[in-house]
């Protein structure tokens, strides 16, 4: 977790700085994995997603979690497909 805290350049294209914002969290929540802290890095992920919601007005809240609910959605689906897949390799269907 050396460098995840580096200042984004401010002319950083849209892309750039998503990379750095899922970096930075990817190293956060590996480490609070490896020491046992996972509640405590999602009480402060919490905290800080309440902050932003609050400085951007409470309606942002829907915004917060209908993409919350939506990269949830993602991550079922990709898993469903990776069983499904798994499933029919052994029997010798294709899956769908």
């Amino acid at each position: 977790m050396s460098d995840f805290l580096c200042p984004l350049a401010a002319d950083a294209s849209p892309e750039t700085a998503e990379a750095h914002y899922i970096q930075a969290l990817n190293q956060l929540a590996a480490d609070a994995y490896e020491h046992h802290r996972i509640e405590i890095l999602v009480d402060a992920l919490a905290w800080t997603l309440a902050r932003i919601v609050y400085a951007f007005g409470l309606s942002s809240a829907g915004d917060v979690l209908r993409r919350f609910g939506n990269y949830l959605y993602r991550l079922k689906a990709g898993e469903s497909a990776r069983q499904e897949a798994a499933d029919s390799a052994p029997a010798g269907r294709p899956p769908h």
